[in-house]
């Protein structure tokens, strides 16, 4: 890539994700709103449960959630 003598500068925001020197502007992604709300409710569903009880069980599968909510905030 060649090089050039320009400057672009990058001005980082809350409601627009970023704003360059061109003037271009990026819009906030606002999916990540809802992934603290689905993994409280996901941590709730996973709380302790009594050994022998039958939602016991259920808790195996749910540690996965752990995962998917990883894979989906992350960017």
């Amino acid at each position: 890539m060649p090089r050039t003598n320009s400057f672009m500068g990058i001005d980082l925001g809350i409601k627009e994700f970023y704003t360059d020197s061109n003037g271009d502007v990026v819009s906030n992604p606002r999916y990540l709103r809802k992934s603290p709300l689905r993994l409280k409710r996901r941590h709730r569903r996973k709380s302790p449960r009594a050994k022998g009880g039958k939602n016991r069980h259920s808790n195996s599968s749910m540690s996965n959630c752990q995962r998917v909510l990883d894979r989906d905030t992350t960017l």
